[in-house]
């Protein structure tokens, strides 16, 4: 994992990362993933920590609502 992806994914919480979350990136878009599938994608311009925390926090509710 190369320095810029550890950074990116330090955004995230650490259960958003146990639960298989991870952020990546291009110089077009930044991606939410769930191991391999996106399950986000915003403009890399206006993406912000905040929305990204957000997403994952309503991804990780869903995830539960549907395991429990």
């Amino acid at each position: 994992m190369s320095t810029r992806s550890e950074a990116l994914n330090r955004i995230l919480k650490p259960e958003h990362r146990q639960a298989g979350f991870s952020l990546d990136e291009d110089e077009d878009f930044l991606y939410l993933k769930r191991g391999d599938k996106v399950v986000a994608v915003w403009n890399a311009n206006k993406a912000t920590a905040d929305i990204a925390v957000a997403e994952a926090n309503r991804r990780m509710t869903e995830v539960r609502e549907q395991e429990g």
